[in-house]
């Protein structure tokens, strides 16, 4: 979000931040953390475990490296992966498909060619298991940075 000076940049939607790991024991947490997940989380943002979360399964902080790679796409294209501003009909149970099911696109650009497409793609993986964690997704950066110096 930007400030009403049109230039600052303000950190917001910190209202889900919680333990990152949770394990779910029974039907009843699953379905509490899925309604607060809805309740204080951005839908187009939402990791796709958090729309139907499974008994017997572990919310990680994957989960925010899943919204890493969505405010990384936003920042480089200025909307959300999951929610394209030329297709508006893409609402509620749209956005929840889109992102259950991994579907995006990048928009055609000039100008990201430096990897940074390398590091959305690794995010924005539905099956939490095989989405990288905080450090594999440091290393990935580190290593495209090491790349881009090598080429100069």
């Amino acid at each position: 979000m930007i400030a009403d000076d049109g230039l600052t940049p303000v950190l917001m939607d910190f209202g889900s931040v919680t333990r990152a790991r949770k394990f779910i024991a029974t039907r009843q947490e699953a379905l509490e953390l899925q309604d607060l997940a809805a309740e204080q989380s951005t839908m187009p943002y939402r990791a796709p475990e958090l729309f139907d979360v499974k008994t017997g399964s572990t919310i990680s902080e994957k989960v925010d490296v899943w919204s890493l790679g969505c405010t990384l796409f936003a920042l480089l294209y200025g909307h959300s992966p999951f929610e394209p501003p030329t297709e508006s009909s893409l609402v509620g149970d749209s956005i929840a498909l889109a992102v259950t099911q991994g579907q995006f696109k990048f928009p055609e650009s000039n100008y990201v060619d430096w990897g940074a497409k390398e590091v959305v793609k690794r995010c924005l993986v539905v099956d939490p298991e095989a989405r990288p964690s905080v450090k594999e997704v440091r290393h990935v950066v580190e290593d495209i940075i090491t790349r881009m110096e090598s080429e100069s």
